[in-house]
């Protein structure tokens, strides 16, 4: 019996686009994106035989949005799994499948970690964000739990219909956005075609600090 597929699993290898390997092009390609479509395909496949609902969780990037740089493969393959998610939401949802990704900011993990290490790198990303300091995985534990359980079914059954079904939520800390609403620093999550629920958030949090 088979519940919940959370596809983490991932690789980044880094160099100049001008001077990218195929052979590294090749092997993210294939473990960021073939083996994230088999394990759901497989998944949804047994979901389905088994005629209950299911969850599948993929993990996207931050640089679906931004692209990046000296990471082609990981762009490439983060960009496509955006929209293998939406793909997969449209068709599966009749079938109670929910599918959704969650895309991670600047993230302190080993793919990160040469950027972490070069003075110059780590210094342009901390100053781009509000907290000055990289991520911790252990903030995603919470989306993850929400996307795998009974309280995210709406993004599936919701009257707006496919619109809503993979969602991509992007956890990062936008100094533009914050700047807009008045705030210092937060987890930022943006969800395509939720706008109001977020701005309610927003406006709540920002009443809570006028009160302070």
């Amino acid at each position: 019996h088979l519940d919940i597929l959370l596809n983490n699993a991932g690789v980044n290898r880094r160099a100049p686009f001008l001077e990218y390997a195929e052979a590294d092009w090749d092997y993210t390609l294939n473990l960021n994106l073939k083996q994230v479509f088999l394990l759901s395909q497989s998944a949804a496949n047994q979901m389905v035989k088994q005629g209950t609902r299911g969850k599948i969780i993929n993990i996207a990037s931050m640089l679906s949005f931004t692209g990046g740089i000296l990471v082609p493969a990981y762009t490439a393959s983060k960009s496509a799994i955006m929209g293998l998610t939406k793909e997969m939401a449209n068709e599966l949802s009749s079938q109670g499948i929910n599918v959704n990704a969650i895309a991670p900011g600047y993230m302190k993990t080993p793919l990160t970690q040469a950027m972490q290490d070069d003075p110059v790198r780590n210094k342009e990303v901390l100053d781009r964000l509000p907290i000055g300091y990289w991520g911790d995985p252990s903030v995603l534990q919470g989306p993850v739990v929400f996307l795998a359980s009974e309280a995210s079914d709406l993004r599936r059954n919701d009257p707006s219909g496919w619109r809503l079904a993979g969602t991509l939520r992007l956890i990062n800390n936008s100094k533009r956005m914050l700047k807009r609403h008045g705030l210092d620093a937060m987890p930022f999550l943006f969800c395509p075609n939720c706008d109001l629920a977020i701005r309610s958030d927003y406006d709540k949090m920002k009443t809570k600090r006028a009160e302070q």
